[in-house]
This record gives C-alpha cells, structure tokens and sequence, in this order.
C-alpha cells in the first residue's frame, strides 16, 4: 500500500513542475522583451552619440588634408550635414527617421527630416574675441543630430524603464518622448576651426 502511495506523489509533483514551466515563460517574455527594446535603445544612442563627433571633425579637419585646399562646403553630397546623414543611414538604426544640422559661421545646412515637434537650436558664436576684441577668434562649428526613435516591440509593459527621465515633447530642442510612445533623441558637438 505505501507503494502506491508514493507513485500518486511523483505524479502530482511532476504536474506542479509543468505548470510551472507553462507559467514561468509568460512571467518571463515581459523580461526578454525589455531587454531587447534596451539593448535596441543603447544601440541607438551609441550611433547617435558618435555621428556629432565624426561629422564635427570632418567640418573642422577639411583643410588638413592634403587632397583638400578648404573646409568641406555647408550643401551639396560632399557637405558634412550630408556626410553626417548618410552615416546615420548605413548605421543599424537605418530608417530615415534622422535629421542632421551643420551649423559653421553663423550659417546651417540640414539634412534628413527634421522629426515633428522638435526644432534645432540656434548657432552659436564662439566666445573669444580676437587681438583687436572686434570678432570671434575661432568659428564654432556645430552638429545636432536629431532621431525620431521607435521601439522595436511596442507596449507599455516592454518599455518599463525607457521612458523615464525623459520629458514630453513640446517643440524643444532636447531627447523627448511623444504621445504615440516614440522618442526623439537628440545629440550635439562642438569644436573651434580657426578663423
């Protein structure tokens, strides 16, 4: 009798292990989609974050090389907002959702489309003046790249933790999150190129 006992008690703990493995993987597909749509966003921000820099080194380095006696011009497909742009395309967060400003001695060229209610900031001038305190001693060359980024998966539940710290969108010129769930990043760079 105690043998047949002991048989019940085996099946009924084998049922209790399938259940819980039919139940775990809904507890856990909320996880794994998290951390795909967090890795996909630092995917993002890692090009987004190194576009400004290259694009302001090439606007600044254009007359270093030997094949070039000027800085590269401010449009056209040899520009730096073009040059900037085409990177952000052949990144893997390709979708045409970026938009690049290129702003040197007081004039910008953009490239790409612009997401909608963000707005790039004004160019700037460089704070030192020359010898004579009459102008700016360096020109300041400045790139803003602008993404309009979606979440691979969409859902409130598998973008815990992506939307926080980030204010809603209004026409400013910072990373926002819009109504539809979307976010616009935003990044810039600075350097002086010598006057």
């Amino acid at each position: 009798m105690r043998f047949g006992k002991r048989i019940l008690r085996k099946q009924q703990s084998g049922q209790a292990l399938i259940e819980t493995i039919l139940i775990l993987w809904l507890l856990l597909l909320p996880v794994l989609l998290n951390a795909l749509n967090m890795a996909y966003f630092f995917l993002a921000v890692l090009n987004l974050q190194s576009a400004p820099h290259k694009a302001a080194l090439y606007a600044i380095m254009g007359s270093a090389t030997p094949a070039a006696g000027s800085l590269p011009p401010a449009t056209g497909s040899n520009s730096v907002s073009a040059m900037a742009y085409q990177d952000l395309l052949s990144s893997a967060i390709a979708s045409g959702n970026a938009a690049v400003q290129v702003c040197r001695a007081g004039t910008c060229a953009t490239a790409g489309t612009t997401p909608a209610g963000y707005s790039f900031p004004a160019a700037g001038t460089d704070p030192e003046l020359n010898n004579a305190g009459t102008a700016p001693a360096f020109d300041l060359a400045r790139v803003d790249v602008a993404y309009r980024w979606q979440p691979l998966i969409p859902g409130a539940i598998f973008n815990v933790g992506l939307y926080t710290g980030f204010p809603a969108c209004g026409g400013g010129n910072q990373s926002c999150v819009n109504t539809d769930g979307s976010m616009v990043l935003h990044r810039f760079a600075e350097m002086r190129v010598m006057n």
